[in-house]
């Protein structure tokens, strides 16, 4: 019986562009809010506009993540 695995990570795994198409995983965006603009991260906004805008957020600010606190 042969089996089928498929990969599913979220978009912020941050995988080369030569990975993605070669094994081809399903990414799951996330949400990447910044003040009352909300964007689905690897759909609505790429890495590089991403980390452009938190270079010019304020420190106090570049700290907040809406990750659950472990």
């Amino acid at each position: 019986m042969k089996r089928h695995i498929k990969i599913i990570t979220d978009g912020s795994c941050d995988l080369p562009k030569e990975v993605i198409e070669r094994v081809n995983p399903g990414i799951i965006g996330i949400n990447v809010c910044f003040g009352e603009e909300s964007y689905i991260g690897g759909v609505e906004i790429d890495d590089k506009t991403f980390y452009d805008s938190t270079a010019v957020m304020p420190p106090q600010l570049r700290a907040y993540s809406a990750m659950a606190s472990v």
